[in-house]
């Protein structure tokens, strides 16, 4: 938890993620570009590289491309799964983030991190495609809490123009993420008798287990100042165990489902790895 003590910092600039982009593939005969979703800056000596999250995809064939072979649609339907990827230093990186059933052979085959029973999948890099990232610093406008509180119960702080910047330390090492506020519980001044905002975005990248995962990030700030915030990222669940322990599950069908699992090994995605950090919230707008 964070005091009210711990002052915002006096920053004045930020990554443009208004603006920015990242072009991945760049040697390669279909080149593709994202939109940046999120920073995430590690400093431990002042010469730490940033890295740029992308935007979701899907994927897909592409029919025009010279030597692309033929495909009844452009979604891939063999491959029916979504994906996250990330660029530092020039380097492109691929993070599962598929939410359809896995088997265990298929878990296997990934990079991965053993916890509980399940697992945490990892990023993979791919050194065949180079990536560029087109994303200058920009003047921000600082916008206190209380006057955010203010805009979004007069309606007017349009949600594309609110981004957070979050700083916390781990040891020596010092992390920042700038990301938009993509969703912001806030107290109703109307009928709240406490004052607080809740921003939750996502997807960001956070930093655990020696590598750098994917998820959601949420921080709840009371009107003093103190500050909850963590991270959840998924993990890769016994899907049959998940399932018999559900709410409304019954003896007999729970006892079913183990045994189907002692049989079929399989994983589901779910979000409940949570990682809790302590830091500086601060909210802000591009000046210009």
């Amino acid at each position: 938890m964070t005091h009210p003590e711990n002052q915002p910092p006096s920053a004045t600039r930020a990554p443009d993620l208004e603006n920015g982009f990242i072009v991945n593939a760049v040697t390669e005969v279909n080149s593709w570009t994202t939109e940046i979703q999120c920073v995430l800056t590690e400093d431990a000596d002042g010469a730490a590289e940033p890295a740029y999250l992308g935007h979701e995809c899907r994927n897909e064939h592409v029919p025009l491309m010279d030597d692309a072979g033929p495909s009844e649609t452009v979604f891939m339907t063999r491959k029916p799964h979504e994906f996250l990827t990330y660029s530092r230093a020039g380097r492109f990186y691929q993070l599962p983030t598929t939410d359809t059933l896995v088997t265990d052979s298929a878990v296997e085959m990934v990079e991965k991190v053993a916890l509980r029973g399940s697992y945490l999948f990892l990023p993979r890099g791919l050194p065949e495609w180079q990536s560029e990232v087109h994303c200058t610093d920009r003047r921000i406008e600082v916008i206190p809490a209380e006057e955010v509180l203010r805009g979004l119960n007069g309606r007017r702080l349009p949600m594309r123009r609110l981004f957070l910047r979050f700083d916390w330390r781990e040891g020596e090492q010092a992390h920042t993420i700038h990301c938009p506020c993509r969703y912001v519980n806030f107290a109703n001044e109307s009928v709240a008798k406490k004052r607080y905002l809740q921003p939750i975005t996502g997807h960001v990248l956070f930093p655990s287990f020696g590598t750098l995962l994917p998820g959601y990030f949420v921080c709840a700030r009371a009107e003093s100042g103190e500050t909850r915030a963590e991270f959840v990222t998924p993990r890769y669940a016994d899907a049959c165990a998940t399932l018999a322990t559900r709410h409304g599950v019954n003896a007999e069908d729970a006892d079913s489902l183990q045994r189907i699992g002692g049989m079929l090994p399989s994983f589901v995605r779910v979000f409940d790895f949570i990682y809790k950090v302590e830091g500086t919230l601060t909210f802000y707008t591009y000046a210009d």
